[in-house]
């Protein structure tokens, strides 16, 4: 017999960034969000390294600090690792393959694709139909094992419980489709950017298929690494021929029109900056000097504490 909760879920969405810590925990009801906590937590500067996490040490001691502070001893959390650490991609397999099999088709195109790396890999994937009865739609995302595996291990030492590992370019358009879900028609092409001082991505989705996605990390080492504006400037010249019907824009205040500027200059298109606490319950009563003016700084963290455990 299956165990039946009536208490809402409640998940803590974590967004682990190169500059700091975001944190929102969500009950989630029936119809409805319930804002439980925001909060934000300046990062050390040696945790990352070209975009990814490179110090669990130091961010397990500052993630320590964070649940004895807030309370989450036990948590369910949900967190992300940056797209440019997945490979991920759609590929076409015979109907009737066992989630086994279907394991060792991506695994085998990966070592194709990548034949000089041998590193063990987590894979996660789903499946769907096609307009071919013999033929399965399968979508996967495929990182380092080990990497995976370390990230879980540093929010098990400090008391939380990994509910989920989720990709930031779909939490993100998670949040964004949630906080303008008024607003943006069904058949857009839409687009969501976020940007921090050393961290931007931005991704683009239609009919649910991602159209493209890309990071910039700002602190990178290379010494020909692109400004923030250039890496937008390319972005938006890039795919300007996908002719994107909106963008939603977030993260730091001071960077957020400078980026709609740069947006408008190449793109026709709608330029949104959405407030993911807009509609939840409990939203008026939010410290507003968390916000500090910027709800959509929390917008990658709201993607997180919004998501299910189905396809991303």
């Amino acid at each position: 017999m299956r165990a039946i909760s009536l208490k809402p879920s409640v998940l803590a969405g974590i967004a682990i960034q190169p500059e700091n810590i975001h944190l929102v925990q969500l009950q989630q009801t029936r119809n409805a969000f319930l804002v439980a906590k925001v909060c934000r937590y300046s990062l050390p500067t040696e945790v990352f390294s070209d975009g990814k996490i490179t110090s669990f040490l130091e961010l397990q001691h500052k993630l320590a600090e964070v649940v004895e502070r807030e309370g989450l001893h036990d948590a369910r959390a949900a967190i992300c690792v940056a797209a440019n650490q997945v490979k991920m991609q759609n590929i076409t397999v015979p109907s009737g393959l066992s989630e086994k099999d279907i394991e060792a088709e991506i695994r085998i195109l990966i070592q194709r694709a990548l034949p000089a790396k041998n590193d063990a890999l987590a894979i996660d994937f789903h499946k769907s139909a096609t307009d071919h009865p013999e033929e399965v739609k399968v979508f996967f995302a495929a990182a380092r094992l080990e990497y995976i595996q370390r990230y879980q291990e540093c929010l098990h030492a400090v008391g939380l419980k990994t509910a989920m590992i989720d990709i930031d370019v779909f939490a993100l358009l998670r949040a964004a489709r949630y906080a303008l879900r008024d607003i943006w028609m069904e058949h857009e092409k839409i687009c969501v950017l976020y940007v921090g001082d050393n961290y931007a991505a931005i991704a683009a989705q239609h009919a649910g298929q991602m159209l493209f996605h890309q990071q910039w990390d700002g602190g990178s080492h290379n010494s020909h690494t692109m400004t923030c504006w250039q890496w937008l400037e390319w972005c938006c010249h890039t795919w300007r021929h996908v002719e994107i019907g909106s963008v939603a824009i977030g993260g730091s205040s001071e960077y957020i029109y400078q980026a709609a500027a740069v947006i408008a200059a190449k793109w026709s298109c709608k330029i949104y900056e959405p407030d993911p606490f807009q509609s939840m319950l409990g939203a008026t009563m939010l410290d507003k000097s968390v916000l500090n003016d910027c709800p959509s700084a929390f917008l990658l963290a709201c993607g997180l504490a919004m998501r299910k455990v189905q396809p991303w």
